[in-house]
């Protein structure tokens, strides 16, 4: 969880305390505030689930369309059965099984 060189008392903490951070910020609507904290600890855990789908959410609400579709990917390919890449997934159906109801 702590940067391997810097210890618990690390500038930027352990992954889950910013990441925790990041979702107070997100709370608060300070998204941008939010995405920094996540980016300080992507390069600590690139494959961790939670920063992942963090970021995918602090890069919609912040409009980033490229690097939401990056850490997306990353998401479905390191976490294919995380909720997340599971509910985004099946939104294709979804609608397009509405679409298809209100031409029935």
């Amino acid at each position: 969880q702590f940067p391997p060189d810097q210890g618990g008392d690390s500038e930027t903490g352990s992954v889950l305390l910013e990441t925790g951070k990041a979702l107070a910020n997100m709370q608060r609507g300070m998204f941008t505030e939010a995405l920094e904290d996540l980016l300080k600890v992507a390069p600590l855990a690139p494959n961790d689930p939670d920063v992942l789908v963090n970021l995918c959410c602090c890069t919609t609400n912040l409009g980033k369309k490229e690097e939401f579709n990056q850490y997306l990917a990353k998401l479905e390919q390191t976490n294919p059965t995380h909720p997340f890449v599971v509910k985004s997934k099946s939104l294709p159906d979804v609608f397009a099984r509405f679409a298809a109801s209100l031409t029935a």
